[in-house]
């Protein structure tokens, strides 16, 4: 945390929010999933961890890891061979 306060310097309800933000990057879920779990809302929580960051207590990494997944074209003639009957496109 290069730019980051002190913990000690946190009052108490924000040292309490913060171990809860913590916890929950860690625990390697989604905000919503923790938060329900406790019985917070996602809004609440979502503020607790903005404010935090914007205090510089928290590093600014995201909770969950971001997923790509790769999508390769395909011509509509391999299509049409790999999948016979079924019409390319997104019109279902």
């Amino acid at each position: 945390m290069g730019n980051s306060i002190q913990v000690s310097a946190l009052i108490a309800q924000q040292r309490f929010k913060l171990e809860y933000v913590q916890a929950c990057q860690a625990g390697g879920g989604t905000i919503r999933q923790y938060a329900g779990v406790r019985g917070l809302t996602f809004q609440s929580f979502y503020s607790w961890r903005l404010r935090l960051k914007r205090m510089r207590a928290l590093d600014p990494a995201p909770l969950s890891p971001v997923r790509f997944v790769h999508l390769a074209a395909v011509p509509v003639a391999e299509h049409a061979r790999r999948h016979p009957g079924v019409r390319p496109g997104l019109d279902g």
